[in-house]
């Protein structure tokens, strides 16, 4: 399992976010995906978390909430009070270092289950950061 730190300095690193912004990114993230996966899918991914980021995933609905990527983006925006163009670079930064250091496979199997339009979100396509954009 990633130690909170590391994720919170790849995560930063990669946006360009300080260390505060950085954890904001990342809990708004996965809260989102918490809520777009469901509880069972969510438990799984609590086990892999660091503790710190555990509570963001912990309150995930029953059951899967059924929205698009483009939703997803604009539940993060929201929840981090930022443009969807900034929240979709932090959503591609959050959850392609989740895939990299998460591991179980069960999270790659959740990820691959969602639509086709969420492989954008996670692809490891190069992303500029939300300020060069």
């Amino acid at each position: 399992m990633i130690q909170y730190d590391d994720f919170l300095e790849r995560v930063a690193h990669s946006t360009g976010l300080n260390r505060a912004h950085g954890d904001k990114a990342i809990v708004a993230v996965l809260e989102t995906l918490s809520e777009r996966i469901g509880s069972k899918e969510a438990t799984e991914l609590v086990a892999e978390l660091p503790r710190q980021l555990q509570a963001a995933v912990a309150e995930a609905p029953d059951q899967p909430g059924q929205f698009p990527a483009e939703d997803f983006v604009r539940k993060v925006a929201a929840r981090e009070w930022i443009p969807c163009r900034e929240a979709r670079v932090h959503a591609k930064v959050v959850l392609r270092t989740l895939r990299q250091t998460v591991s179980n496979g069960e999270l790659r199997n959740v990820l691959s289950k969602l639509p086709a339009d969420y492989q954008s979100l996670w692809s490891e396509s190069r992303t500029t950061p939300a300020t060069q954009a």
